[in-house]
């Protein structure tokens, strides 16, 4: 089988495998647009995506941190995903305060907003006789097809997330006994990255410790090891044990729920001994609090961890090289578990709030349209015959700094059809059919069954 790519863009081709031993043939493909300013009017400001088809996007090979691997929060995971069940939106952003001028809090939000591509208009229904007029019983079933047609194609909100964040703020222990929070301190910016959401690590240490000896203690909060506001309670009371300082302050999460705004920290107790994923997932339920983020959550975090499925002797011996018989695709979507939305058709609308520069956007407020663009692969078959195949468009990231936009559009082929040619293509205008004077079979889609 031969992969051609027909487009400006990066794109491959790669085999993956499902737990029930199907192979299929994926195709990936990246494409990046510019957030341009346009204005429209005397004082309503526009944006739109420009087309990056001069200097491609590459598509990510492997993860990538925003600083030290294991130790900062993923910028972005590798595009060689085999199958993602839902779309990925990530924002990376920095929050930045009103007309940027420093608040002790404000809110951030995102919003998308879709339409039903495949609502179509309803045919007029044929009169009884030539030239006759149509009956009142005909008339009024094609205005109610009519009437629902227009409202499976209204848009539709698939994605609306408010989050608070603000400045740095203290968790401490009030007379010894309660806890209590400090105001939060103005500032203009903050970067959205899980080290400001909740979460954290319990690492304690004698003063005296030589580098080789074992710390007191070393756990991590399960679903954000980076985070703040999350302590083990071993370590408050082995501190006291070992004549270190008690343990009274903390700094609190910056980035939180638009509702929520933690008093206390979370103060959990592992068990100290080895838990497998699905054992971390249900500790980490047990917080009763989640991070907060719009970011890509890591991939050793519960509850995603679990997903990967179990890895053991039985698998080592038994399913090696496949996937565990319990691996769940869900596992490759990377994004928060509210920020998973279904396959963005290629008009929908992003709008972003308090997450762009107030330099490009005084109101604080970012709206762009997706301009319709369609990826597709044309299958050349080894009878001759030709089937296009649409992408779906599986990971969206919106650079709310740089001001760009890039989409990984993604297709599966079972690796047994009988193909001889695999096109990636790309159709920029949104009318147009997906192949364009050719003998060519059914337009189909798939998708990898288990």
């Amino acid at each position: 089988m031969e992969f051609r790519n027909l487009t400006p863009f990066d794109a491959l081709c790669f085999r993956a495998a499902t737990p029930g031993d199907r192979e299929y043939r994926v195709v990936a493909m990246k494409v990046g647009y510019r957030l341009v300013r346009a204005r429209r009017g005397s004082h309503a400001v526009q944006w739109h995506a420009e087309v990056n088809d001069d200097d491609p996007v590459p598509l990510a090979l492997a993860d990538g941190y925003w600083g030290e691997e294991g130790a900062s929060s993923p910028r972005e995971e590798s595009d060689l995903a085999p199958y993602k069940p839902r779309c990925d939106l990530i924002v990376n952003a920095t929050a930045h305060a009103p007309r940027g001028i420093p608040s002790p809090e404000w809110e951030v939000r995102v919003k998308v907003t879709a339409g039903r591509q495949w609502a179509q208009s309803p045919e007029p229904p044929k009169p009884l006789h030539p030239g006759a007029r149509l009956t009142l019983q005909q008339q009024a079933a094609w205005d109610e097809d009519r009437r629902h047609a227009e409202a499976l194609a209204a848009p539709r909100t698939v994605l609306d997330k408010r989050l608070r964040v603000g400045g740095p703020s203290l968790l401490y222990l009030r007379n010894g006994r309660e806890w209590a929070r400090t105001p939060s301190e103005p500032v203009a910016s903050l970067p959205m990255r899980w080290e400001h959401a909740f979460g954290g690590r319990s690492l304690l240490r004698r003063p005296d410790a030589r580098d080789d000896e074992p710390p007191l203690l070393n756990e991590v909060c399960f679903s954000n090891p980076l985070g703040q506001g999350w302590v083990d309670r071993r370590a408050i009371e082995q501190a006291r044990h070992a004549g270190l300082p008690d343990i009274e302050r903390m700094p609190a999460p910056q980035i939180e729920p638009a509702q929520e705004r933690m008093q206390q920290p979370v103060l959990a107790k592992h068990a100290g001994v080895d838990l497998d994923a699905r054992a971390m997932a249900e500790v980490a339920k047990g917080y009763g609090r989640e991070p907060a983020g719009l970011g890509v959550v890591g991939r050793a975090w519960a509850p995603r961890l679990a997903l990967a499925g179990t890895y053991d002797d039985t698998w080592l011996a038994q399913r090696h090289p496949w996937p565990p018989r319990d691996f769940d695709f869900g596992y490759w979507n990377a994004a928060p578990a509210d920020q998973q939305i279904p396959y963005l058709p290629p008009d929908a609308r992003i709008e972003l709030w308090n997450l762009s520069d107030p330099a490009s956007t005084p109101d604080g407020h970012l709206c762009v349209t997706l301009p319709g663009h369609r990826a597709l692969v044309l299958l050349r078959l080894d009878n001759g015959a030709l089937l296009p195949l649409p992408m779906v468009t599986d990971t969206v990231v919106v650079d709310g700094e740089g001001m760009t936009l890039s989409l990984v559009h993604r297709v599966w082929v079972p690796s047994d059809a009988p193909v001889r040619v695999i096109e990636a293509r790309f159709e920029t205008d949104p009318a147009a059919p997906l192949v364009r004077g050719a003998r060519q079979g059914r337009t189909a889609a798939m998708e990898p069954t288990p």
